[in-house]
């Protein structure tokens, strides 16, 4: 039997068990049975889903609870009090539809993992196969609005802080869809010209940290954890330079396809090969620890960079330089960018009447 008291914000507590030895029951029925208290637009609809709460116990999924506690939250409040918060509630109506979008594929995939225990790469896998399972295009984008609606939610009971925008699969919902600009060669190279000949450019400086994270996304197609875990000794120099994505003490990959061998001298430009390597050798050469990171903080080689020191000051520097409005830059675009050119690159070896030139 697992228990806890998490926090949810300021001002909610809600107090949580699972017992795996209880008697199972359907947790998507039990789901689709507070949908249905909604749509009946009873008078007191937190006070009935916490009914439903106290008669399944410690039979609650951690997802199902955790989906009935959001439920609460979009409706006004917690423990009764529906009118707790600033922000506005949402109307039942609106409650039950968001609860019927994610609620089922949530619970499908999760099963009876607590969520509040996973790591952000083990989130974003949920996130990413739940929006898979959701067949209609024209509904991906509504999916996405309310993961990150369920989410904000459980980062107020302490889940870490993820970018929905930047995962894989991400729709945007309205006329834009899927946010996958594809980043080419001339604008990657103003990009790159312009960081480095700004006044702030010198090594180890935030300007080459924003380049290098720039490059082995482009280039090397890593996702933003697998760069901000990225160790030391996972880049081998020359002759032969290469750089292995794997699972380590600081994060896991996605799956097992995930671990891969990159050669980079094959994929990366020499002079931004050049630049890598010996920012990697000028970093092993100061620090004690063989098994630093490449982006760390200032004096703690094991701490890794956040994404706002990381990944935000490329957003913003990527978006003024080339100025994208269609959609806007995000990161993941380089990651995109890579594997499309990638892609083209293999179909000239063995089709060039099929590749553009």
């Amino acid at each position: 039997k697992s228990e806890s008291m998490f926090p949810l914000g300021d001002y909610i507590e809600a107090d949580f068990s699972y017992d795996p030895k209880s008697v199972r029951v359907d947790q998507v029925k039990i789901i689709s049975a507070v949908a249905r208290l909604l749509e009946q637009k009873c008078q007191h609809p937190i006070r009935r889903i916490d009914e439903e709460i106290r008669r399944y116990g410690t039979g609650l999924w951690p997802v199902t609870r955790l989906l009935m506690e959001w439920t609460k939250w979009l409706l006004g409040g917690n423990n009764h009090e529906e009118h707790f918060f600033s922000r506005k509630p949402v109307e039942q109506s609106s409650a039950r539809r968001y609860l019927r979008t994610i609620g089922r594929h949530l619970v499908t995939l999760a099963g009876d993992e607590n969520l509040l225990e996973m790591e952000a790469e083990d989130l974003e896998s949920l996130y990413e196969l739940s929006a898979a399972r959701v067949i209609q295009r024209k509904e991906r984008g509504y999916f996405w609005a309310r993961i990150g609606s369920f989410h904000r939610f459980l980062m107020l009971a302490g889940a870490p802080p993820l970018e929905i925008t930047e995962l894989d699969g991400f729709e945007a919902a309205g006329f834009r869809r899927v946010s996958a600009n594809l980043i080419g060669e001339d604008d990657f190279q103003t990009f790159k010209q312009a960081i480095m000949n700004d006044g702030g450019w010198r090594p180890e400086s935030p300007h080459e940290r924003i380049l290098l994270a720039a490059i082995l996304g482009y280039r090397c197609g890593l996702r933003r954890r697998e760069i901000q875990m990225l160790l030391l000794h996972d880049v081998h120099p020359d002759p032969d330079p290469y750089l292995v994505v794997r699972s380590s003490e600081f994060a896991r990959l996605k799956s097992h396809s995930s671990h891969r061998r990159l050669p980079l001298r094959a994929i990366v430009p020499d002079d931004e090969l050049k630049l890598l390597l010996k920012h990697v050798e000028r970093r092993k050469a100061t620090l004690d620890e063989a098994c630093g990171l490449v982006f760390a903080r200032q004096g703690d080689p094991r701490t890794p960079l956040t994404d706002a020191e990381l990944f935000a000051p490329i957003t913003a520097a990527f978006q003024a330089i080339i100025g994208l409005t269609t959609p806007r830059f995000r990161f993941h675009h380089l990651r995109h960018s890579f594997a499309n050119w990638l892609f083209l690159a293999l179909v000239r070896i063995d089709n060039p009447e099929l590749a553009m030139d």
